[in-house]
């Protein structure tokens, strides 16, 4: 980075984060999309997925005097350079680089938190409330049921739940 060049917010068509950064990159600007490792609960199983930190936005690096900002309007999957008025104001490189640090910190644990209320969505208790208690191996979760008054444990594939 030299010292001219400084880091601005763009702003994404929806959805087309990813369509934006290629045709950016393929115009050789250089840009960076913050993303979060978290855990999910998807078909069943906890897995681990990167997610953008901010959908919609990505910071691109600009030369207020050399680079041709005329062209980033018009690429494929920009909306606009986000400004204040007229003028696109920086963003603090030591944000950017505090951004960059927190990419290697271990995702978010866990998906779901004991006491959390979660919904199963099938099988034979589908709509029903619960609270979730803990996982039991990697595809069921024990929750606490309100079957006729009374508190009660329940094994419930993990397919089943929604947060």
């Amino acid at each position: 980075m030299q010292n001219s060049d400084k880091w601005y917010l763009i702003q994404c068509k929806k959805g087309q984060e990813e369509r934006a950064l290629l045709n950016l990159a393929n115009q050789k600007f250089h840009c960076y999309k913050p993303s979060i490792r978290i855990e999910k609960i998807t078909k069943g199983k906890i897995i681990e997925k990167k997610e953008p930190l901010f959908p919609g936005y990505l910071f691109i690096q600009l030369n207020k005097l050399q680079s041709n900002w005329s062209v980033i309007r018009s690429t494929r999957g920009v909306l606009k350079l986000v400004a204040f008025g007229r003028e696109p104001l920086p963003v603090d490189s030591e944000l950017i680089k505090q951004l960059k640090k927190r990419e290697d910190i271990p995702p978010l644990k866990p998906a779901i938190n004991k006491g959390d209320r979660i919904k199963i969505e099938n099988g034979p208790f589908a709509q029903v409330n619960a609270i979730f208690d803990e996982l039991d191996g990697e595809k069921r979760a024990i929750v606490l049921l309100n079957l006729m008054n009374t508190w009660q444990r329940v094994k419930i594939p993990l397919e089943q739940l929604s947060a």
